[in-house]
């Protein structure tokens, strides 16, 4: 599946530029990242990768990275979220570099900025350690037989223009090629895009010639070019020699306050008060992380107001707060600096409503990507909620419900809600999650196949909600497209692939999206025109030599016959309109299935023709 698109594109800034001249091959743009991408000084280690790892992140991500760790529960119960399990398909092949990085350094954020269960590492690490960190994070994604296998690949199919370290300097380069060990060539690309690729933009195509697990395998070979995969052992540092003029540390009170949160809580519905009385969960995370949580609960007074105190609390620490109204849960969340001794939590909490009156599609993005056996297509929905109260149903029924092509099978989520939050309906998907106020503020990404075949592919489905605008993006310069509410806005080359693009907007709830996409006809083959030909000079001959014969039996008393100049011209006319037919099918002007039926006919015409000679 093309899932790197389907995460880039929410995104999409459709006129970004190419990438620079020698870099790999980047498919499609990405939004900026939320923070600033730092190179490494020096090659990463999975070694020392491991040692931070074990240390920072294994509490929750599990040891093997698989989100087992031991206080994953707890994230899930606090945040609604579970840790991640780092090594499946879907991260591996979906987060680009930069993504990677970003998310180390600035922690997994909610819509408001605030963390949610990911801290950032950008005080406690530096760039070096979490580039540390994240070559160990590939490696726990890449096993032994795995790279082995795509090690045989690369040296079999890639090294003689990558080069035996893939720095583009193999005996057949032709000074093109990228320098796949450098991270910088590749930032904003995922790993997974490159399969497609593999497939198409590469030269040689390798489509046909390596499976899927196999293009998998040297993907990950080719990522281990940019790390060190040896163990590293650290020196043990000298022990420090205490001063014999030192003065002893000062004691802590452990009764002196270091920060007091003061909370308010205020409703963003129109004319409702703030609620008061309401339990309000405070989470505590020393040193960032969730090694160690310690928990409290305030209750808020009649203007929906609270405050807690920390006495032991030091800069880098976490201070998260939950609190639950009308059956959603709402959280902000602060890093102490130990510059300030007291700060502030904001919550806006809103009413509930299972009208979807106010809901709209600010845009629809369809990639489709025609593969060998099928299209695979991704979807982002950009959901805005235009009124003043959050979309939550609590009978159990969906909150939202959305259409997809008839045809669509293997629907599956990507990105954009929690476990259990999105299933698979008859005519599309469900969503179960609560959709707050705001524009933009609920974005979802799925993925689904259609059929591939001669037949046109149809994109029809009826829209549940309002869209201000449609955008297709088809991963192909050949396809055709035809659509009463989009127009054809022709090829694009966004980032060195070619993509047709169609877009339109807006369309009313209730209106059908119509798309067809038409595949291709097969291209002229001179060879299969070559031998056509020469069936048809046999079959003359043959019905030549049949004309002969019954010439030789048949007596003078048979009857008057049709000149046999009559008989020529009508055979030379049918000979010249199959020639007619040929040109027009060679330049499109006519489909394959048509032209087939009229060259049948008129064939079969010549033949009578030779028969009654």
């Amino acid at each position: 599946m093309c899932l790197m698109l389907a995460v880039v594109v929410s995104g999409c800034a459709l006129s970004a530029p190419p990438p620079p001249r020698g870099s790999a091959p980047i498919l499609t743009p990405l939004p900026a990242p939320e923070a600033a991408f730092e190179l490494p000084t020096r090659r990463p280690s999975v070694g020392q990768g491991a040692a931070i790892y074990a240390e920072k992140c294994a509490a929750c991500h599990g040891p093997s990275g698989k989100g087992d760790g031991e206080s994953a529960a707890q994230i899930q119960s606090t945040f609604g979220v579970a840790p991640a399990d780092l090594t499946s398909e879907q991260i591996v092949r979906t987060s680009t570099v930069a993504e990677w990085f970003s998310l180390i350094t600035a922690g997994r954020l909610d819509e408001n900025g605030q963390p949610r269960g990911m801290p950032g590492f950008s005080g406690s690490l530096s760039a070096d350690d979490r580039w540390d960190v994240i070559a160990y994070v590939w490696s726990l994604g890449s096993p032994e037989p795995t790279l082995a296998q795509g090690e045989a690949i690369y040296a079999e199919r890639c090294v003689q223009c990558h080069g035996e370290t893939g720095k583009g300097d193999g005996p057949q380069a032709d000074g093109t090629v990228p320098d796949l060990s450098y991270l910088a060539a590749y930032r904003d690309a995922a790993f997974g895009a490159w399969d497609n690729a593999l497939q198409s933009t590469h030269v040689p195509s390798f489509s046909g010639k390596l499976n899927g697990l196999e293009r998998s395998a040297v993907i990950d070979y080719v990522r281990s070019f940019t790390y060190d995969s040896a163990p590293t052992v650290a020196e043990p540092e000298p022990a420090a020699t205490p001063a014999l003029d030192a003065a002893p540390a000062a004691p802590v009170g452990p009764d002196e306050p270091g920060l007091t949160v003061n909370g308010t809580i205020a409703n963003g519905t129109g004319g409702v008060d703030a609620p008061a009385n309401l339990e309000v969960t405070l989470y505590h995370f020393p040193g960032g992380t969730g090694d160690t949580v310690i928990t409290r609960t305030v209750t808020t007074d009649e203007a929906g107001a609270f405050t807690a105190s920390y006495s032991d609390i030091a800069p880098g620490d976490i201070v998260m707060a939950s609190l639950t109204y009308a059956d959603v849960t709402y959280r902000d969340g602060l890093e102490y600096d130990g510059a300030t001794s007291t700060a502030d939590l904001q919550f806006q909490v809103f009413e509930p409503t299972s009208e979807t009156g106010a809901i709209r599609l600010e845009t629809l993005h369809v990639i489709a990507m025609p593969g060998s056996d099928a299209i695979d297509v991704n979807e982002i929905y950009v959901i805005s909620n235009l009124g003043d109260r959050v979309l939550v149903n609590t009978t159990g029924e969906p909150a939202l419900r959305f259409n997809l092509p008839e045809k669509a099978s293997a629907v599956q989520l990507l990105d954009g809600a929690v476990q259990g939050a999105f299933a698979e309906s008859p005519d599309g998907f469900e969503y179960y999650e609560a959709v707050s106020p705001g524009e933009d503020t609920t974005r979802l990404v799925i993925a689904y196949q259609l059929p591939l075949g001669a037949a046109d592919a149809v994109f029809d489905r009826t829209l549940n909600y309002p869209a201000q605008s449609v955008n297709v993006l088809v991963a192909s310069e050949d396809w055709q497209g035809s659509s009463s509410q989009l127009l054809d806005r022709g090829p694009q080359v966004i980032q060195g692939q070619t993509y047709q693009q169609f877009s339109g907007g807006p369309i009313a709830a209730g209106q059908t999206l119509a798309l067809r996409l038409t595949p291709p006809r097969p291209a002229f083959d001179p060879k299969l025109a070559a031998g056509i030909a020469i069936l048809l000079v046999g079959v003359a001959v043959v019905g030549y030599g049949v004309w002969r014969t019954r010439a030789q039996q048949e007596q003078p008393s048979r009857g008057a016959r049709v000149a046999p100049k009559a008989r020529a011209a009508d055979r030379d006319a049918l000979i010249d309109q199959i020639a007619a037919l040929d040109d027009a099918f060679e330049v499109g002007e006519i489909r394959e299935s048509e032209y087939r039926k009229q060259r049948e006919a008129l064939k079969a015409r010549i033949l009578r023709l030779m028969r009654e000679e």
